[in-house]
């Protein structure tokens, strides 16, 4: 299927190219709040939400042919997003590899076990606040060096990750000291807003809610089988903006496939597995998955596991 997918796709680094261009604008709005006001927040929240995506796309090394090209924008992206790029990289290896592994390997894993009823996550939650994003993805990866999930914590790897945050806080210092508080106030206001925006589209659809079948051997990774029974794809409307980022099922399959293949090996499990393109395909719209209380959200639901 992965050949069938790799024919079906057209690979355009023009396209990465235009994504680039647009986030690039987006976020520099906020750059624009000494002037325009606070409203820049608003188009400073897609550009945090496209630097996200593109990211994650450079951290698999899939935007661009050059690794090196690959390594110098996700340094970019990862000061856009606040996030450490080498530490993510890490870290998102070790999603991929103990994806579901309930052990705690994975560093994003959603919950495999009842989650007991919390009250101030659920006023969180009704307050708009995305802390499953920030508490699920941004902050493992932000800390992953500090905290690794898997292996030993490593004197370089942490020395790599302080210079990357002694530059982030060398470039926004330098900004807010230049800009004044309205940038700083409207770039934590897209912070909160892609912070959202994330969560909407992929915290809440990509694990949540799954429960991974047990592995024979605990120590060991999740089987394949078991890594796409844990991973959901949704239909959007507009996908290749974010990178088909939703299709997240394909994505675990083939981890290292570039973005514009995805919907055509989404195509090929329809035609030609349906057992796993149809086993956590979900169609609800965006709004309407955020129903319920954060505990019964968490939990993964029976029937998930094959």
């Amino acid at each position: 299927m992965l050949a069938e997918a790799r024919a079906g796709g057209e690979p355009s680094r023009l396209w990465a190219a235009l994504l680039v261009v647009a986030c690039g604008l987006a976020w520099g709005l906020l750059l624009c709040a000494p002037l325009w006001g606070l409203w820049v927040a608003v188009p400073g929240a897609a550009g945090m939400l496209w630097a996200s995506v593109l990211l994650h796309e450079c951290a698999h090394g899939t935007l661009w042919r050059s690794r090196t090209s690959n390594v110098l924008w996700g340094l970019v992206f990862g000061v856009m997003t606040l996030s450490p790029f080498f530490g993510y990289r890490r870290g998102h290896r070790a999603h991929h590899r103990w994806s579901g592994d309930g052990e705690g390997r994975d560093p994003t894993a959603s919950p495999q076990r009842p989650r007991q009823p919390s009250a101030w996550l659920d006023v969180a939650l009704w307050l708009q606040l995305p802390v499953l994003y920030w508490g699920g993805v941004w902050g493992p990866y932000l800390l992953y060096d500090l905290r690794p999930s898997r292996g030993p914590r490593r004197a370089g790897h942490v020395a790599g990750w302080a210079a990357e945050i002694s530059a982030m806080l060398l470039v926004y210092g330098a900004l807010g000291w230049a800009l004044g508080g309205w940038f700083l106030g409207a770039l934590a206001l897209a912070f909160w807003g892609a912070g959202v925006l994330y969560e909407r589209l992929f915290t809440m659809s990509h694990h949540l809610g799954l429960r991974a079948p047990p592995g024979d051997d605990p120590s060991r990774p999740p089987t394949t089988r078991a890594q796409v029974n844990h991973a959901r794809s949704i239909q959007l409307s507009g996908a290749a903006l974010l990178c088909y980022f939703t299709l997240h099922k394909e994505h675990h399959l083939a981890p290292g496939l570039r973005f514009e293949h995805l919907p055509a090996l989404h195509d090929a499990l329809r035609r030609r597995r349906p057992d796993l393109y149809a086993f956590t395909t979900d169609d609800l719209g965006l709004w309407r998955r955020r129903r319920g209380r954060a505990h019964e959200l968490l939990t993964p639901r029976d029937g998930d596991a094959r």
